[in-house]
């Protein structure tokens, strides 16, 4: 007796250890699916903001009144006129299936009772020598076909589907290679334009860089002494007995030509290069300020 009441409750502490684990698990199933829910129910409001965004965008744009908006596919077509002509052949070319496939439905019990006939008379013929049996073959199928004339045109509709794959064929084949005559081309043209900035830029830069040289006196190369007027500035001597001529009474060391015009012309090189450089200091900080004021929303400039 005691040994029954163990082993009961042991089997009772299985028994609720079981249940817990059971019920902890269905409290997780339960917790994924409230999580996948609610992902289903976000992407289903999203779906339905997009889809009341199309129709109000194109509210009063459809040619039925009943309706009075695009559809998904039809505001797709807008975007994408190019796709009006694919859609059209794919859709004669499913049609056209379609139609082939109901009359094969509407003769398939022709085709498997003859197929039964057929296979009967092989078993029959089933003794007969090769020979014999392609002559009554022979014989037989300009029979079959005249008493079947549907099979002819099945096999017409089978040769136009394979005619019309073909088509479809060819006709991406020229599509993908205007793409890429397409992609070529504007890659090309990117390549030019990219070389003519190129060569546009070197040549400012290259046009500055000799302004700037201009503007810059030579300090190594001998200046030669021009003459600022029809007469040369000398310094007197202060001597009150110095009573000779102007170019012997003062010392060679005193005496400097100074060749003011040459002056001038330095003086003007470098205010044009100054200028130069406050211009173009002046519109970078314009186009900074411009494309300060275009990031902050609400600033009027």
């Amino acid at each position: 007796c005691e040994e029954d009441v163990a082993s009961r409750q042991e089997g009772a502490g299985e028994a609720g250890a079981e249940d817990r684990v059971d019920v902890r698990y269905l409290q997780w199933l339960q917790g994924r699916l409230r999580l996948q829910w609610g992902t289903l129910h976000a992407q289903q409001q999203e779906q339905c903001k997009l889809l009341h965004k199309i129709h109000l965008f194109t509210s009063g744009s459809h040619m039925d009144q009943n309706l009075g908006h695009f559809s998904v596919t039809e505001t797709d077509l807008i975007r994408h006129p190019e796709n009006y002509k694919q859609l059209l052949q794919l859709l004669e070319s499913e049609t056209m299936q379609l139609e082939a496939f109901l009359e094969w439905k509407q003769l398939e019990p022709v085709y498997w009772q003859w197929m039964e006939t057929v296979l009967d008379d092989v078993a029959e013929e089933g003794n007969l020598c090769e020979p014999q049996d392609a002559r009554e073959e022979k014989r037989r199928l300009p029979e079959v076909s005249s008493c079947c004339p549907w099979a002819d045109r099945l096999a017409g509709q089978m040769d136009r589907v394979s005619r019309d794959l073909l088509a479809l064929q060819e006709q991406l084949q020229q599509l993908v290679a205007q793409r890429k005559a397409a992609w070529w081309e504007k890659v090309a043209a990117g390549e030019e334009l990219q070389k003519e900035k190129f060569s546009a830029t070197a040549r400012r830069i290259q046009e500055s860089v000799e302004l700037k040289l201009r503007a810059l006196p030579c300090l190594g190369a001998p200046r030669k002494k021009e003459r600022h007027g029809s007469c040369r500035l000398v310094l007197r001597s202060k001597a009150p007995g110095s009573q000779r001529g102007i170019a012997g009474s003062v010392p060679r060391e005193a005496v400097s030509a100074l060749s003011a015009a040459g002056l001038i012309r330095e003086l003007q090189g470098r205010e044009a290069s100054l200028q130069r450089e406050l211009q173009q200091l002046r519109e970078q900080c314009r186009q900074r300020l411009q494309a300060v004021a275009q990031g902050c929303q609400g600033v009027i400039c």
